[in-house]
Order: structure tokens, then sequence, then C-alpha cells
């Protein structure tokens, strides 16, 4: 693996002096930060994959294409899905969860039951799962996004009204922002299919709270709504909102109103308030054109005519599919199909405050072993935030043939745990740590990160080397991690003689 040698904190470099550790609780960097490192170097986890399992075969290392061990129903589903055999994939998840009632990895499978379902059109049925989901794990990894998702595919499967209740019921007792921004939409969207316009115009202007997508639907569905209101209501809104938004439309709405009426003289008065009172709104032009020529109205669609109420059939809020977690009681099953080569992902994708970042590790290694086809697959493997599970996990895939590396895990103990035993296993690892000396004397063994001591000493050696800087102080949180940074920084300075 001599490409390889280069990578910090390498096992062939000298172990680093001793210096301030910061504990397992607090050397973990932020969420953003974590996140922001963990979704940049897709291609470099591919060329450290590739790199280290080429020259490690090449020196006679593992051989690939052995017999798999019997797969499990989650497993099968698993495989289903990823083929595009989603009919297939929720009746295998659907045997599962008859025969498991109860289990840690129901959470995931309720999860994948429900988008296998929604990807053959299965509406009512893959409500029924999140449903199902949501009653029993209400505030685990999946629940945000089912919650947000099942008013629409009640919507898809027909049941209007009762999306627009669950929408309601939902909306109101949900805290996280944009989950009830979501909520409100579906209830807008619903509310506008039965012609309820005035229910509908308030959930779109509450949905227009959150930002990108939700925020632009919900606008264009507010227009939609307000094109159905009757005058009064329409009078009544544009006095609420006055100069901001929606008024200026509602006020638009109402002018078009009396052209479609045939109020020749209430359209003139109301056109040229809206002309004095909204001089560079975008929308002055069309109804100058309609106080000109008032059956043009009725000719002309209107701002949101071409709103499509019903959501996209596709699964929006799950757009891409939960890993099945390991059954902590029973062996990994790896699945892979003959002469396959398998990448296992040794990953804590049931603990809720790592799954969303080892759900995207995840992803991130599938889309940079897409190009290869089915030549590799990559295999989650649910270490459950446990090192004891890690250590079973690199024992089980060092045991099978076909397996050819192992990426991660995430936390500080797995990290270590699992880079132990693959040294002793001879199972090549690529730890997403930065745990110092974990690489060191373990030539199996490499990382993704930058430890922490390597980008406190980068950035002493910059400003002491390139910015001719003697004189320094440094500004850190005062807890571990923070003082260890200092540490590492100061240590380095004083070397470098500032």
């Amino acid at each position: 693996m001599g490409r390889l040698m280069n990578l910090p904190d390498n096992s062939r470099r000298p172990s680093s002096p001793s210096g301030p550790r910061p504990s397992s609780s607090t050397a973990r960097p932020s969420q953003f930060l974590l996140a922001k490192l963990l979704l940049a170097p897709l291609a470099l986890i591919m060329a450290l994959l590739l790199a280290s399992c080429v020259e490690y075969m090449g020196q006679g290392g593992r051989s690939f294409g052995g017999a798999q061990p019997t797969q499990d129903l989650a497993a099968q589903g698993s495989q289903a899905y990823d083929r595009g055999d989603y009919s297939g994939a929720a009746s295998l998840y659907q045997r599962w969860l008859s025969a498991n009632p109860s289990g840690p990895r129901r959470e995931s499978i309720l999860a994948l039951a429900g988008l296998s379902s929604e990807r053959v059109g299965r509406y009512r049925n893959a409500a029924g799962y999140y449903q199902a989901l949501l009653n029993e794990f209400p505030s685990t990894t999946y629940a945000a996004a089912v919650k947000s998702r099942l008013p629409d595919l009640l919507i898809l499967a027909g049941d209007t009204a009762e999306a627009l209740e669950r929408a309601q019921a939902m909306s109101a007792s949900e805290r996280d922002r944009g989950v009830k921004a979501a909520l409100r939409l579906s209830a807008g969207r619903a509310a506008l299919m039965l012609k309820r316009y005035q229910e509908a115009a308030v959930a779109f202007i509450e949905a227009m709270s959150a930002t990108g997508p939700i925020r632009n639907t919900a606008r264009d569905g507010l227009q939609a709504s307000l094109a159905g209101l009757d005058q009064q209501s329409l009078y009544v809104m544009a006095r609420q909102y006055g100069q901001n938004y929606p008024g200026p439309e509602a006020f638009w709405f109402y002018a078009r109103a009396a052209a479609l009426a045939g109020d020749a003289t209430g359209l003139a008065e109301r056109a040229a308030y809206f002309r004095r009172y909204f001089p560079r709104h975008p929308w002055l032009q069309s109804l100058d054109a309609i106080a000109a020529d008032p059956s043009s109205a009725a000719r002309t669609p209107a701002p949101g005519s071409d709103f499509n109420p019903k959501p996209l059939a596709a699964a929006v809020a799950l757009s891409s599919a939960p890993s099945v977690p390991a059954d902590p009681n029973q062996p990994a099953t790896f699945g892979g199909s003959q002469g396959q080569i398998l990448i296992g992902a040794l990953l804590p994708l049931t603990v809720d405050q790592s799954a969303k970042f080892a759900g995207q590790i995840l992803s991130g290694l599938k889309l940079a072993l897409a190009p290869l086809g089915n030549r590799v697959a990559v295999i989650p493997l649910d270490t459950t935030g446990d090192p004891g599970r890690a250590v079973q996990l690199v024992h089980e895939a060092a045991a099978n043939s076909s397996m050819m590396a192992l990426v991660g895990p995430l936390a500080s103990r797995e990290a270590l745990a699992a880079a132990q035993t693959a040294q002793t296993a001879q199972m090549p690892l690529i730890a997403v740590s930065q745990r110092l000396g974990l690489t060191s004397g373990r030539p199996v063994v490499f990382r993704l990160f930058l430890t922490p001591k390597h980008q406190a000493e980068a950035v002493a050696r910059y400003a002491v080397t390139k910015k001719g800087l003697r004189s320094l102080a440094t500004l850190h949180p005062n807890d571990g991690y923070g003082q260890a940074m200092a540490g590492f920084f100061q240590a380095e300075v004083a070397r470098l003689g500032a």
C-alpha cells in the first residue's frame, strides 16, 4: 500500500510527540463541521479504496468470489430495492415486519417498506407504514421525513380530506419549523383541491416561512388560492396585509374579480388604487391591460393558474433509501452476487445523533462506486454505536473472501476498536475519524481526516513561516477540544522559534 503512505498520521511516519489529547466526549467536531468534512471528499474515498486494495491484492492479500452467507428477508429486500424491484422489496420488507413485531431494525425497515411502496404507486400502503413508524418511533431518525411525507401520500391515494385533517393536526403540535412548513404546504395542497380556498390561502402563507422549494411552491399555491377567493375575502386580505406580501397580490385579484363580474366602475377604481399605491409591482402592466379591456380577464391566465396542487409522485422527503441496520443479535449478512467485490460501510446507521452523517457517507460511497456498475457493491454494516459490535463486524467481514475493505467508523471509541481488530485480521480499513494515533503501527489502517494536531500545526507554520509573524495569541473555547488545539498550536509556534 505504498501509494497511500503520504496520508497524514500514517503508520510509517514516526509517532507524534505526546501532548494534550481531547477527551472522546469533547474532541468531536460540531455537526456542521462534521457534515462538511464527510460530504466533500467522495472522490478521495474511492481513490483510497482502490489504491489500497489493488496494492494489497498485489501483495498476496485478499481474494474474491467466495460463497455468500444466507441472507435474511431484510437483506433480500435491500437487494431487491437496489436493483429496482420495488414491488419485491415491499413484499420482503412486509414479511420481515410480520415476523418481527419489535426490534432495533424495525424503524428503518418500516421506512424502507413505505419507500418501496411509494415507488410502485401503493400510496395507501406507504402511508400505513409511515403512520406505524410515527406511532412507534415518534422522534427518531426518519420521523421528520415521514411526518412531512404522510399527508402528501394520502392526497396521492385519493384521501384528500383525510390528508387535510392529518396535516392540520400534525402541524399544530410540530415544533420543528421546517417540518411545520412542509405540513402547512401539504394542508394548503389538500384544501385547494377541496376548493376550500380560504383555508388553502392561510396554510400557504404560513408555509412561506420556509426557504427554498417549499417557499416557492407555497407562493404559487397561494396565488392559485387567491384566484378562487370571493371578492369580500380578497378585500379583507388586502386590508390585512397592506403593502406587505400578499396584500398587493390580493388586491390585484380583487380588481380582476370586478372585471369578471362585469363591474366596470369597480374595476376602474381598483385599478387606479393599485396604480397609485403599487406603482412598481410587476403585475401592474397586466392589470392595466384588463382595465383597458375587461373581457380579457376571462381569457388571460391569472398568476398561479398553472399550479398543480397534487404533490410529486416520487418520494421527496425520503429521496434516498435508508439502510437496513444490522441485527445486533445475529451475524452480519453481506449480500452481493457471485464474483462481486464488496465494500463494507462500517457506520452507526441507527444512532440518532450520528445516523444523518452515516447515511450521507453511505450515499457518497454508493455514488462514487456507481461508475463501476455491478462489479462492486457497498454493504451497510451498522455498528449501532457500540465498539463491541464494530469489532464483531470487522471479524465477520474479514472472514468473507469477497469483502475488499471497510470504510468507517465515525466515533473515536468505535474507530480505535475497529482499527485494532482490522490490523489483527489484516482487513484494510479507512477510518472516518480524527482520533490521534489511529493508524500508527497499523499498516492496513488508514484515515480520511486530518487530525486536530496536524490542523493546528499547519496554521502555526503558515503564520510563522509564510506570514512572518513572531508574536501570536490563541483564542479558543475552554473545553478539552479547544485546550488541546491551543496546545498543539503553541507547541508548533515554540518549535519554530516564534
